[in-house]
């Protein structure tokens, strides 16, 4: 995942969704034809990305303190608009360090999990992965309590050169966050069951099936909880 910080707003999202569009904005002018799709398809060809990471969370968009999330999901461009607010807890006397930062413990809940985020104030900025934000520094770590879900800073880089947060312009539907994981939870168990039934698969024995089976059944665990 790559989360970039720009001077108003910030974008959460696959390292390969960035690759994908730096692409496909490098061949923008390229004509649609056969010759055309395999220059692009040589390049982005088998980047295969998580469910839980395609999603693109920007903050502070549209407006400031609000966090938009857009995904494409069941054939239908979705988004997501909220104003997310972090009750954080700071915990004295638990600093330490992270990634090379001395960082600050905070806790927080949100979307049916307890969450532990180390903090530093280092870095100045109130960012952090997916939709946190809020604390007095950069978030370099963070995890939910049960360990399921976990971020870490693992490198830093500051931008030398002009360069803008690309947003992607569709006709979105705008759901709730519980229709978003409804709705997601809903295509794991279609495709689950498709591959119980070996409807429209081509799965050639009994365990490359139950290996499939059991790839999509340890994806069924969203972040949010409702």
């Amino acid at each position: 995942m790559t989360l970039q910080i720009g001077s108003s707003v910030s974008r959460f999202t696959s390292t390969n969704n960035l690759y994908n569009d730096s692409i496909l904005m490098l061949y923008s002018n390229e004509k649609p034809t056969a010759a055309g799709f395999g220059k692009i398809w040589q390049q982005v060809g088998g980047n295969t990305t998580h469910p839980f990471c395609k999603p693109n969370i920007y903050k502070n968009y549209p407006a400031r303190n609000q966090v938009l999330f857009t995904d494409y999901l069941n054939r239908e461009y979705l988004k997501v608009v909220e104003n997310t607010v972090f009750n954080w807890q700071l915990k004295p006397g638990a600093d330490t360090l992270v990634s090379g930062y001395v960082c600050h413990q905070a806790t927080a809940r949100f979307a049916g999990r307890e969450y532990l985020a180390w903090f530093t104030t280092e870095i100045p900025i109130q960012e952090g992965p997916y939709k946190f934000h809020g604390l007095p520094g950069l978030i370099v770590h963070l995890r939910d309590t049960k360990d399921q879900h976990r971020f870490t800073l693992t490198s830093l880089r500051k931008v030398g050169y002009n360069s803008h947060i690309h947003m992607h312009e569709r006709d979105f539907r705008q759901i709730t966050a519980r229709e978003y994981a409804k709705a997601l939870n809903a295509s794991f168990a279609m495709l689950y069951n498709r591959i119980q039934q070996e409807n429209g698969l081509a799965i050639s024995d009994d365990e490359q099936k139950a290996r499939a089976l059991q790839t999509t059944k340890a994806r069924n665990n969203f972040i949010e909880k409702y």
